[in-house]
């Protein structure tokens, strides 16, 4: 049997002492650390966007869609001029997936108007983006 200076056996002590507090520390990390979020993000692309237009000109713009759901699934959009509902559409996504949406609005009266994307899934309440557009008539 081999015998081992006090020095040693002082240098094992301490380095089962570490491994066990690793250990411990590894549980308890385990245990108390939450399963991640589901989620899904909605934005337009920002410059996209545009603050003015003339009365019967298009409007083009862009907004993306990811999914962080964990699994796949079915998103209904909608887009909205002043809450009125002006074209709709579904797009499907995988776990980790993202997708960009071109739309092109014709804005028909001047004045302030309120450019909305309502998107709705199964899994959580419905999400709603929008901008603001100054509509002129034809100079």
């Amino acid at each position: 049997m081999v015998e081992f200076s006090e020095t040693e056996n002082k240098f094992f002590v301490v380095l089962a002492s570490a491994l066990i507090v690793v250990c411990i520390a590894l549980v308890f990390f385990m245990i108390l650390s939450k399963p991640s979020e589901k989620y899904s993000e909605l934005y337009f692309d920002v410059a996209s966007l545009r603050s003015n237009a003339e009365v019967g000109e298009d409007v083009d713009f862009s907004f993306s869609v990811e999914n962080h759901e964990g699994q796949q699934v079915d998103y209904n959009y909608s887009v909205l001029i002043d809450g009125v509902e002006v074209n709709k559409g579904t797009i499907l996504l995988y776990d980790g997936d993202e997708e960009t949406v071109y739309e092109t609005v014709v804005l028909l009266t001047s004045g302030e108007q309120m450019v909305e994307v309502k998107l709705d899934n199964s899994l959580q309440k419905p999400y709603t983006i929008f901008f603001w557009i100054n509509v002129e008539e034809s100079k």
